[in-house]
């Protein structure tokens, strides 16, 4: 196909984007436009601006989800329904584990790589879920977690979690569910149901019984039932898979051209 039929090919799959919508046939058939693209191996200024333009319309639809396995409203589940604590500490040795100061955070020794520091130190803030590196600029929830320490993608990651805590999904692969095996097995163990027991009990101590708008007792069963869903080996009952978008449309932007985003849209 020459510059001018991959010019043709690409308003065709541009107009569509923003009227009817694309599925992932057109998100692949913009890929493979720019692979022929990139096969020509040219500085020629043509080439490069449909390069760039079909580079925008390619991250475009990527952002809208398409191309994930859960929809948004999966993915939001699944992120603060998986604890970080119990996926930090299984990297970990309990007795090396220190409470700090504060709505229940916990420094853990932790090392991402082999050349870490031995002073590195995770820091757990369970009651918000997120977590920290003291040496790096890692932080976030269960899924940044596993994807730094696994080496996943996003997709992964939240299939990992899925294996874990027992959310039913309807796809399944032997790699991430080996991975879930050893974190699964955290959730089991006697120390991490004393960390629960003693992080509980510690916000009773200080007489927070509310936590954004939920019942530190409510939070807390709801990590209870995660560990008992561990033992025996069920399905979250609450847990409902949601498919993706198919076809997605989109929106334009008022403010700049989405195909040359240096550029500002004429009044």
């Amino acid at each position: 196909m020459d510059i001018k039929g991959i010019g043709r090919e690409y308003n065709k799959l541009k107009d569509m984007a923003y009227s009817t919508g694309v599925t992932m046939e057109e998100y692949k058939e913009i890929k493979n436009l720019l692979e022929l693209l990139k096969e020509r191996k040219t500085d020629e200024p043509r080439v490069q601006n449909l390069i760039n333009e079909l580079k925008c319309l390619r991250d475009k639809i990527y952002e809208t989800g398409l191309t994930k396995k859960f929809s948004p409203s999966t993915e939001q589940y699944i992120r603060t329904r998986s604890d970080v604590l119990p996926l930090a500490f299984s990297h970990s040795i309990p007795n090396k584990i220190t409470k700090m100061r504060g709505n229940n955070s916990f420094a853990i020794p932790f090392k991402f790589t082999p050349s870490d520091p031995d002073d590195n130190l995770l820091i757990v803030m369970d009651l918000n879920n997120r977590f920290n590196c003291t040496q790096c600029d890692k932080r976030g929830d269960a899924v940044e977690l596993l994807m730094a320490i696994e080496n996943l993608n996003e997709g992964q990651a939240l299939e990992v979690l899925c294996h874990i805590y027992g959310y039913s999904i309807p796809f399944y692969h032997d790699r991430m569910h080996g991975i879930s095996l050893e974190y699964r097995e955290a959730l089991k163990s006697e120390d991490y149901g004393n960390m629960l027991f003693d992080a509980e009990q510690r916000l009773y101590d200080k007489g927070i019984l509310v936590y954004e708008g939920e019942y530190v007792e409510d939070l807390y069963t709801r990590k209870q039932e995660a560990v008992q869903r561990a033992f025996q080996g069920i399905q979250d009952p609450n847990f409902k898979y949601e498919e993706p978008p198919q076809r997605v449309i989109l929106k334009p932007n008022k403010s700049f051209n989405p195909f040359y985003p240096h550029r500002k849209q004429k009044k």
